[in-house]
């Protein structure tokens, strides 16, 4: 097993002073963001640092116009390097070069795009405030971790055993390499395996984590393993992890010794007064606690938000079997609109779902007959068993040599065990609808290969999989949901970031006095709801109650941007304690996550259309009005085209008496 490649960090060259106390590392102009296809904004990139702060990254656009700068003022970037968790690093050989930082978080900045060059300049630069570490799995990745020039002190020594661990303990990426044979996916013998082997932890994963990414413990090597030189290999590199981890706590021992005293009494008063500043550091940024103190010189006084006066909106009963039966006439929907209506008012009514939730996703059409849903159903089926049986083909051939592919099914296999294992449904007892979450995700994979699968991908398609209960039709339903969804899980992720400063603008309009504070915090990014969005609260609410709200969103009774209401309304009855404390960035990312499981559903559902009608009849420019009211959906079951696509459906014949 290699080593990390580790860029060292060059001396430090300090360019030009610009303010007071303020030194330049870097700067760069001709760096650009694109909001969306149609807009490019330019700007300055640098590396700045105040007195004895953190080194800062910032990004600025230019903007002379006052009035467009402030509307370009969300785009800004400022952010401390020791932030910051990775940073990708993309030098196409036609295109542009360009950067995405990664905060600690989870969250990607928009990417920035050096037109005139700099990229390789500007990590030279960074590598005088940080630790650049080159991942051995992603060539193109960098983590970055606290840099010290004294090569004695415990950050450098903590950097240099972190890049040791990172090689010699059990990622998954290596538990992967080391368990799996040539072939490509899963055998579906080695899934049962690996499920079966993790009955014992079942604890520890039955439930999925509330960070901004996915985690998970996996099952043990050692349990799956079959080769025993393979196991021994196993056992030196746990070896060598425990001795890391000894080595890490024995260094900071020796560094207390060397710059402090050697004495005992004046080591343990040191660990006292340590323990003491660590006590009252953890109290002056607890967030459970409610703890806030203002720091000096920020001691002005916020007032409160004004309430707002919300028109008056009540919820309905849910969509059940006798309504649903009065509303179909000789097969067919009567009125798709009133149907939308009733589920937007009240939801859908468990004993119903599976039906109804066809037509919101796009298998069925709401004015299909009896006999054309009877005929649907079986040829998508059909096509759905021609699209899986792809990729089992490559599985099974042992001389195929499919890397990008092979990946992608190491994540998937990684995800689906630690997907909603709390549920029944997907307990170990009902291992035959994991192994349909990995076929059906797989099998988009082909599908859709130029998206792929990204994680998050797996918590949209479990509750579709849970209502339909049948893995063709699942397919198909997730198949439609991506249809409109597909923009989230892009690599530049335009799609979130659009979504997101439209947010933006909907908050300006709704609560105003909200936005002018994020603007003071630097936060008009709207980056803290960046879960909500991706996977559309899955995270926030119970199982039963995600399936009522998506169905609710999926009516697009009022707008397929419903969910964007939905972010409002929560944030609301919150704004005015996140405004008196004064929340940073990462105040506001921890305590919309500690969100989570309190949310009032229902009064979050009446709120979001209250804030809707108030949209309504206000002063929003007609560009967000469009893009609001947009209709996002656009079901097709029309395969993508491709060479995959040519080998599943030849051109028919040509007909002979027609030449």
């Amino acid at each position: 097993m290699s080593t990390p490649n580790t860029l060292s960090p060059p001396s430090v060259l300090v360019m030009s002073p610009i303010n007071t106390g303020e030194r330049i590392f870097f700067s760069k102009d001709d760096v650009y963001i694109y909001p969306s296809k149609e807009q490019s904004l330019g700007g300055i990139l640098k590396i700045a640092k105040k007195g004895d702060s953190e080194a800062q990254i910032l990004w600025d656009p230019h903007v002379k116009d006052e009035k467009l700068r402030e509307a370009n003022e969300m785009y800004a970037l400022k952010v401390t390097v020791t932030d910051l968790r990775s940073l990708k690093r993309f030098i196409p050989t036609i295109g542009v070069a360009h950067l995405i930082f990664i905060s600690k978080v989870g969250f990607a900045f928009p990417p920035l795009f050096f037109h005139s060059g700099g990229v390789r300049e500007f990590l030279q630069a960074l590598k005088s405030h940080c630790h650049l570490d080159k991942s051995d799995e992603e060539p193109n990745l960098f983590h970055i971790s606290e840099y010290s020039t004294d090569i004695t002190s415990p950050s450098r020594l903590k950097s240099s055993l972190d890049a040791m661990e990172r090689s010699y303990s059990f990622s998954p990426n290596h538990e992967i390499r080391g368990i799996n044979s040539p072939k490509l996916g899963v055998e579906p013998s080695l899934l049962s395996t690996a499920i079966s082997n993790n009955n014992n932890n079942n604890s520890n994963n039955s439930s999925i984590s509330n960070n901004s990414s996915v985690s998970a413990e996996l099952p043990k090597v050692s349990k799956i393993v079959k080769n025993e030189p393979e196991s021994v290999s196993w056992s030196v590199l746990e070896g060598f992890s425990k001795v890391t981890q000894l080595a890490r706590s024995a260094s900071q021992t020796i560094d207390n010794i060397r710059n402090r005293a050697i004495t005992p009494s004046k080591i343990e008063e040191s660990q006292k007064r340590e323990s003491s500043n660590n006590s009252t550091a953890e109290k002056r940024l607890s967030l459970s606690a409610g703890n806030f103190e203002l720091i000096d010189g920020e001691k002005e006084k916020i007032s409160a938000p004004p309430q707002l006066l919300l028109p008056k909106v009540e919820r309905g009963a849910p969509l059940d079997l006798r309504t649903w039966l009065q509303h179909i006439e000789n097969g067919r929907i009567k009125s798709e609109n009133e149907i939308r209506m009733l589920i937007h008012r009240g939801g859908i009514h468990p004993s119903i779902r599976s039906e109804v939730w066809k037509y919101l996703l796009g298998f069925f059409p709401f004015d299909s007959t009896f006999e054309e849903r009877t005929k649907i159903t079986a040829e998508k089926k059909e096509l759905y068993l021609k699209w899986k049986s792809v990729w089992q083909l490559f599985r099974d051939d042992p001389h195929c040599k499919f890397s990008k592919l092979n990946r992608r099914a190491h994540a998937i296999e990684k995800d689906v065990l630690r997907t909603d294992r709390n549920i029944e449904f997907y307990s170990d007892e009902n291992r035959h609808h994991l192994q349909s979450l990995h076929d059906i995700l797989l099998t988009y994979v082909f599908f859709n290969y130029d998206l792929g699968y990204v994680q998050g991908m797996n918590e949209l398609l479990s509750p579709i999989l849970y209502v339909v209960e049948d893995e063709s039709i699942a397919f198909w339903c997730f198949k439609g949901l991506m249809d409109s969804f597909e923009s989230n899980f892009h690599k530049d992720q335009n799609g979130m970031h659009t979504q997101l400063v439209q947010l933006s603008k909907l908050v300006q309009i709704l609560e105003p006095d909200f936005y002018q504070f994020l603007n003071r915090q630097n936060c008009l990014n709207m980056f803290f709801c960046f879960r909500w969005v991706l996977i559309h609260f899955k995270r926030e609410f119970s199982f039963d109650q995600i399936q009522r709200l998506w169905e609710v969103m999926w009516s697009r009774h009022l707008t397929a941007n419903f969910h964007l209401f939905i972010c409002v309304a929560i944030l609301q009855p919150h704004i005015e304690k996140i405004m008196k404390q004064k929340m940073e960035f990462d105040d506001m990312v921890k305590y919309m996550n500690d969100l989570s499981g309190k949310i009032d559903l229902e009064e979050s559902l009446v709120r979001a259309e209250q804030l809707y009608i108030r949209f309504l009849f206000s002063p929003a420019d007609a560009q967000l009005r469009e893009e609001i009211f947009n209709k996002r959906f656009s079901n097709s079951s029309k395969p993508d085209s491709g060479p995959v696509s040519s080998f599943l459906f030849p051109p028919k014949p040509q007909d002979q008496s027609t030449i």
